[in-house]
């Protein structure tokens, strides 16, 4: 009979982490969040504009020649454009904003039916704005594209258009939070030396992807949903993918796709894929992937050619319908994992492949061992299957018991606390006998 444990912690976690608010004081690029979400902007009037609004380093003569902008370009007191509809009825772009460190804030807006052309926002050589609570519609080319630009936030907008934000050239510290992207093309694409940027809490729909390609490193991907939406990162390194959830139905491609290194994937949820959850492509090395969640998929993770020292750790493969892991690198270490209900558990056809540690490897479901003495460790190892028929590949530890099953029945997920929260969660294990716990600020919690 399994064993129940009920077990109660209060955790005392620093306010800065779990509250997390976004108040900067010296970069202006993103916006202030209070109890009550987004502080309020103050509200001019309607304005519906037919003309394209051009500003090269000139929002002080912008603000003086137009009614429907105002502000003075400072921290407290930024340029700004609200409450404006611009239909271009295909004759032009929307917004050009060039050279310019100015404060400024364009909000609560529509941008629709450009030229075949033209984009719907372009800012070049731009740092300090703001661009929220808009609406992007039928745009011809993308819908907003940045190119040279820094502290730049992008936030609470809806995007219906074939692409809806463009990275390029050196734009670092962009934050792009809470947007619903709904597109069948390329509904983020960072290209060409874009660095240090943060991509939070948005929302894919349809058939969408994201692209994140050429030299573009230390960017953050957190708390998004993709809904029949892929992620791909070609030729980066030490980017963090954190906390997603994936679920794809539509395309026939597997849902991350890899050729960079050093890049972290960790606590994803994927439920779904025609393909792979996790490919790394030829030539990825010393990625960690860990606590990931994936099911439903033909291939749970898959390491292609070259694709070498990477660490697979502390993952659950459920119910994939091809093979949970396949490994052709070399010098890959595989532990700790979670494999059932696969039609294949692993195949292995890399060399010096690292299923153990020196305490224990991975639970596999069809493990046909035995545990005589009781140490929670089968006593025969569990052969893993490899096309080039290699006697090395086994894992010789293999975990004899269920890996604990937890169930945290408060807080809930993504809530926020001002001080310290009650965690109630219940363990659940064939032979549970001792327990340890951590509590991180990646919200993981280890028994």
């Amino acid at each position: 009979m399994k064993r129940r444990f009920y077990i109660l912690i209060i955790v005392l976690i620093n306010f800065s982490i779990l509250y997390g608010q976004f108040n900067r004081s010296t970069v202006f690029g993103v916006l202030t969040e209070g109890r009550g979400g987004y502080n309020e902007l103050k509200m001019a009037s309607y304005w519906v504009l037919t003309n394209k609004i051009t500003i090269d380093n000139n929002w002080s003569d912008t603000k003086d020649t137009y009614d429907w902008c105002s502000g003075s370009g400072t921290i407290n007191e930024p340029y700004t454009i609200e409450n404006v509809t611009m239909n271009m009825q295909s004759t032009d772009g929307c917004i050009e904003i060039r050279n310019t460190n100015d404060f400024f804030i364009i909000k609560n807006s529509s941008f629709l039916n450009t030229h075949d052309s033209e984009n719907g926002i372009f800012l070049y050589n731009v740092r300090n704005g703001i661009f929220d609570d808009c609406k992007l519609l039928n745009i011809a080319l993308a819908g907003l594209v940045l190119e040279y630009c820094e502290y730049i936030t992008i936030s609470n907008n809806t995007f219906e258009v074939y692409r809806p934000i463009q990275l390029q050239y050196y734009c670092n510290n962009i934050y792009i939070l809470k947007n619903r992207i709904e597109t069948y093309g390329v509904g983020i694409r960072m290209r060409y030396y874009c660095d240090d940027n943060i991509i939070r809490d948005n929302i894919w729909e349809l058939a969408a992807k994201f692209w994140l390609f050429e030299n573009c490193d230390n960017n953050i991907v957190e708390n998004n949903t993709f809904n029949n939406a892929v992620l791909t990162i070609y030729d980066n390194q030490f980017n963090k993918i954190l906390n997603n959830t994936f679920s794809l139905s539509i395309m026939d491609s597997s849902v991350i796709r890899l050729r960079a290194s050093f890049t972290t994937i960790n606590n994803n949820l994927i439920k779904r894929g025609p393909k792979s959850g996790i490919e790394l492509e030829s030539y990825c090395d010393y990625n960690y992937i860990y606590h990931n969640t994936i099911s439903n998929c033909k291939s749970g993770i898959k390491l292609g050619v070259g694709s070498d020292h990477n660490t697979i750790t502390s993952n659950t493969l459920r119910n994939c319908y091809g093979t949970a892991i396949s490994i052709t690198g070399n010098n890959n270490t595989v532990v700790y994992n979670k494999f059932e209900q696969n039609l294949i558990n692993a195949i292995d056809d890399g060399y010096d492949t690292k299923w153990n540690e020196t305490t224990s490897g991975n639970y596999w479901d069809d493990y046909g061992g035995v545990d005589a003495d009781d140490d929670g460790i089968g006593d025969t190892p569990y052969n893993i299957t490899s096309t080039l028929a290699k006697p090395d590949s086994q894992d010789h530890l293999p975990i004899w018991y269920t890996i604990p099953q937890i169930t945290i029945n408060s807080p809930a997920n993504n809530s926020h606390w001002s001080s310290e929260p009650s965690i109630n969660l219940i363990a659940t294990d064939e032979s549970l006998n001792c327990t340890w716990y951590n509590v991180s600020d990646q919200r993981e919690l280890f028994f």
